[in-house]
């Protein structure tokens, strides 16, 4: 049996406590996945299903899709919301750089000054050079 020929909630708790035998492949690609999502959502009615029903087709998609609990819940909302569900790819830096290449530098230039090896000074001792001081060269 292939996925597509689960149709109801039983057969999918027969599939997820793993009395069914189903032959699945998904998509690694995130946009295919979440399209798959929603065609699933929709093809499940899943807005109209009762409690128990939502939570059997909230462990399918859990299960095929490899997403947690809180992600697939994270994506229905959204595509109750908007109607659907778009992948936003970020293009920015997780993390914004707190030190600047020529802090960096700097910090480089100073570690022999100390003598210490790895630069063991503490962020006192740093600062000055840290906030562009002439003294510190």
């Amino acid at each position: 049996m292939k996925l597509e020929e689960l149709t109801t909630t039983e057969q999918l708790e027969q599939f997820l406590n793993g009395t069914q035998a189903v032959l699945f492949e998904i998509s690694s690609v995130k946009k295919e996945r979440y399209d798959w999502i929603r065609h699933e959502l929709i093809r499940f009615n899943y807005l109209q299903r009762g409690k128990i029903d939502k939570g059997i087709v909230i462990r399918y998609l859990m299960k095929v899709s490899g997403y947690s609990r809180q992600q697939v819940t994270r994506l229905i909302a959204h595509n109750r919301k908007t109607g659907y569900i778009k992948y936003h790819h970020a293009n920015v830096p997780a993390f914004q750089r707190r030190y600047s290449k020529e802090d960096i530098r700097l910090l480089a230039k100073m570690d022999p000054r100390y003598d210490a090896g790895p630069l063991k000074s503490s962020v006192s001792e740093l600062t000055p050079c840290l906030t562009k001081n002439p003294l510190c060269v």
